[in-house]
């Protein structure tokens, strides 16, 4: 399962000094979040393995597992919409978030810093930008608009790529906090590696290690609740190549609630987002 929301929400709480970030906003004083206790594990040097016909048979066993934990092919592909709410949380201070989605590919993030909110929209095609009180809506474009796009999908790579096989490599397994994990690494075209660690007797993903040109992200994932059949991370930690980190904290889970395309819908009269602070724009 994919819960995720931009990176540039997620680089802006963690202190990202690139443009148009929302700490520049009023904030609310830092929150108190206790960093998790555990070391951040690079890569195993394990060689990838070849795939060869039991090495296609290992992944789809692997891929099975993890359908059935969440009630199975059937019921993951049943899942047209999603809706999650919760908190952000990092050093630099918490915000709350409300995030719709929609297949296919189609997101709405809301994020609310001292009762003002900024949301980032992706209707498939088009990343745009409203702000409260703004009456104008912006066009993403570059990097902003790729991490409108990626957080985009309900599920991650590892269920979207099956028809992809290319794009897969099975790893040896290994022990992440003495649970035997599967290792599987998914790349899809331009895209970094990702590895998914799967404990072994759930199927549930533990983390995801991505290995990008700025170093080793890791992706944690804890405290699993059940929204309809669908396995929903109560609690997803990240840590940065260069130590910071963030929280994403989930407060409520919906499957499948009626959202229509047009939700999405991207006007016509788009302006290009200027490349400055939100604080920027009058209230």
């Amino acid at each position: 399962m994919l819960v995720g929301v931009s990176a540039w929400f997620l680089r802006t709480l963690s202190g990202d000094s690139g443009h148009a970030k929302l700490a520049d906003v009023d904030q609310p004083a830092a929150s108190s979040i206790d960093p998790l206790e555990f070391e951040v594990e690079a890569p195993l040097p394990d060689t990838v393995r070849p795939q060869t016909v039991a090495e296609v048979r290992e992944l789809d066993i692997i891929l099975q597992r993890y359908a059935a934990a969440h009630g199975g092919e059937k019921a993951m592909n049943a899942v047209h919409s999603f809706r999650l709410r919760g908190e952000i949380r990092s050093e630099e201070g918490s915000v709350q978030f409300d995030q719709m989605k929609r297949v296919p590919n189609m997101a709405r993030t809301t994020i609310e810093v001292d009762g003002r909110s900024v949301t980032d929209i992706y209707d498939g095609k088009t990343a745009w930008r409203r702000i409260e009180g703004v009456d104008e809506a912006y066009l993403l474009k570059g990097a902003m608009a790729s991490d409108v796009a990626e957080a985009a999908p309900i599920y991650n790579a590892l269920w979207r790529e099956r028809a992809n096989p290319e794009a897969y490599q099975v790893m040896a397994d290994a022990e992440l906090d003495g649970e035997r994990c599967l290792r599987v690494q998914v790349q899809p075209n331009g895209s970094a590696p990702e590895v998914y660690w799967l404990n072994s007797e759930t199927g549930l993903e533990r983390q995801i290690v991505t290995e990008s040109e700025s170093g080793v992200t890791v992706t944690r994932f804890r405290e699993y609740f059940a929204s309809g059949n669908i396995q929903i991370p109560g609690v997803t930690h990240i840590t940065y190549p260069d130590g910071r980190e963030a929280e994403i904290i989930i407060e409520e889970a919906q499957l499948n609630p009626g959202v229509l395309s047009f939700f999405f819908q991207a006007p016509r009269d788009l302006k290009v987002w200027p490349q400055t602070a939100v604080s920027d724009f009058d209230r």
